[in-house]
């Protein structure tokens, strides 16, 4: 009688245990869905201890990593990715979440480690040697960074993030007219692309042409009139000019762009 008494109290207590973690695990859903993600966060890591099986415990990791990375918690979240990897074994998009957040971390060979991985599986895999071309050009090797854009663009002529990216190792080699002629031809493709506008801008800034740079600054906020930060280089390349009051109203209205997006 007292074994059966054992027995059906070891069930019950584990019918709650599994009820208390479906609870906390959805809980976690729904906090993921409110874009709450250290709410998110806590329920999952109240879960962990609760998981039965690796089944479950890769499913929470895999958010928990999510969630930590959206919150801002990038340390934990590579703690998350890992784990997970390590319950699941090879997973594309997993590894290729842990190379982002290497680049978030200033951990770029770890990030490189993880793109070589899933281009060694997986040889057409183009976003990876985006990613891989991005953090070369991040640790400033301009020369590795191109030839991955430029086998990107081979297999992929038309793809916007390797010409761009291409055009952006040669601003930081200071070749000024090879990068505003390949942003210029992107314009031409894309005309209503803010970003591509900036980026010429940029160049622009750089060699000192800030009336040019204004130009096209300007024609990015009518395309994309309510990014904080376009304003924020507007007042800058205004400051350049000498235009210090239209400067102040450019900071003003970045300001007041930036509390309406916290609100």
């Amino acid at each position: 009688m007292r074994l059966i008494a054992t027995t059906i109290l070891a069930l019950v207590t584990a019918l709650a245990t599994a009820q208390e973690y479906e609870t906390l695990f959805a809980k976690g859903v729904e906090y993921i869905k409110e874009k709450n993600f250290e709410s998110a966060a806590e329920s999952f890591e109240e879960a962990l201890p609760l998981a039965d099986g690796e089944n479950e415990k890769f499913a929470l990791h895999v958010n928990l990593a999510y969630s930590r990375m959206m919150a801002g918690y990038t340390d934990k979240a590579l703690e998350s990715y890992s784990e997970a990897i390590r319950l699941h074994g090879y997973d594309r998009n997993l590894l290729f979440q842990r190379a982002a957040a290497y680049m978030q971390a200033a951990r770029p060979d770890d990030a490189i480690e993880d793109c070589n991985t899933i281009i060694n599986n997986n040889p057409e895999d183009t976003e990876a040697m985006l990613m891989r071309a991005e953090v070369h050009m991040a640790k400033g090797e301009n020369g590795k960074a191109q030839k991955e854009f430029i086998e990107v663009m081979n297999r992929e002529p038309g793809n916007l993030n390797a010409r761009l990216g291409l055009a952006m190792t040669y601003k930081n080699e200071k070749l000024y007219e090879k990068a505003s002629l390949l942003i210029g031809l992107l314009i031409e493709e894309f005309p209503g692309n803010a970003a591509l506008y900036i980026a010429r801008s940029d160049i622009e800034r750089e060699e000192g042409l800030f009336e040019l740079a204004l130009i096209d600054i300007d024609k990015a906020i009518e395309i994309d009139p309510d990014n904080a930060e376009y304003y924020t280089l507007q007042a800058i390349l205004l400051e350049n000019c000498g235009k210090k009051s239209a400067a102040a109203k450019s900071r003003n209205k970045a300001e007041l762009l930036k509390s309406r997006s916290i609100k």
